[in-house]
């Protein structure tokens, strides 16, 4: 995990701790900082909060759930967003199967036109 930036009020990048208890994966910070949102192992989005302090660097919440979501737990893929302030998310999610639809092929359609056209 990457460290907050130092634009952000942040430690320097050399500095890191645990965020999770039970492990995670893709972690987000919020636009301001105060919170890292991660997704944990069960599917769970979970949110730590995080407040800088000069003597340690940053003072970490322990982690709360959120919701449960649909995703599953994938280490190569970002799969949500968080907004700037971490009220909404997006999630990425495959569509569902749709059924399909028939299609229609019109052969020698220009034809037909000129059929219609000369009907009385």
């Amino acid at each position: 995990m990457e460290a907050i930036p130092e634009a952000m009020g942040g430690p320097a990048a050399s500095v890191r701790q645990q965020v999770s208890i039970d492990g995670g994966s893709e972690p987000v910070w919020r636009a301001d900082g105060k919170e890292i949102f991660y997704l944990a192992l069960n599917g769970k989005m979970m949110a730590v909060s995080v407040e800088l302090a000069p003597a340690s660097g940053l003072k970490l919440g322990a982690p709360e759930p959120l919701f449960q979501t649909r995703l599953e737990f994938d280490l190569n893929s970002r799969q949500f967003d968080v907004s700037a302030d971490g009220k909404q998310f997006l999630f990425a999610q495959p569509l569902e199967e749709a059924a399909s639809l028939p299609i229609t092929v019109v052969v020698n359609w220009p034809e037909l036109l000129n059929k219609g056209a000369s009907a009385p």
